[in-house]
């Protein structure tokens, strides 16, 4: 969701889409292999966001270029293990919605908000009013 101020990733799912997130990010914390989210199933098509092993760059989700659509996303096996812990809590819990904000805590990076059941089809696509 673009935004003067604060930019997030927003990620929308069921139950069943939250497993796959946080599968996604158990296999980073053991692995640390580049992975593009959209070609598994976790962002649309049109977003484009590689997860990577930190490394010597900060971490967080970051444009690819400034003004750019693409993002990356830094983040270290340790971080990915939380965030994957997160999210199954999410997934698992007894709430019919609930959110989990995943960042890293560091200055302008792009949050990103996983949701579970906080969004409706109607408000998603602007027929809402």
């Amino acid at each position: 969701m673009p935004c003067d101020f604060h930019p997030i990733l927003l990620v929308l799912g069921n139950k069943n889409d939250l497993a796959v997130i946080a599968g996604l990010l158990d296999d980073f914390s053991e692995t640390g292999e580049t992975t593009a989210l959209e070609q598994r199933g976790v962002t649309s098509a049109d977003t484009s966001v590689q997860l990577i092993e930190q490394g010597d760059h900060k971490p967080g989700m970051w444009q690819s270029q400034p003004g750019s659509a693409d993002l990356v996303w830094y983040l270290t096996r340790d971080m990915a293990a939380n965030f994957a812990q997160e999210i199954t809590k999410l997934a698992e819990g007894k709430a019919m919605a609930g959110s989990a904000i995943l960042e890293c805590e560091v200055l302008n990076e792009i949050r990103i908000v996983v949701s579970l059941g906080e969004y409706e089809d109607e408000f998603l696509t602007g027929n809402a009013f």
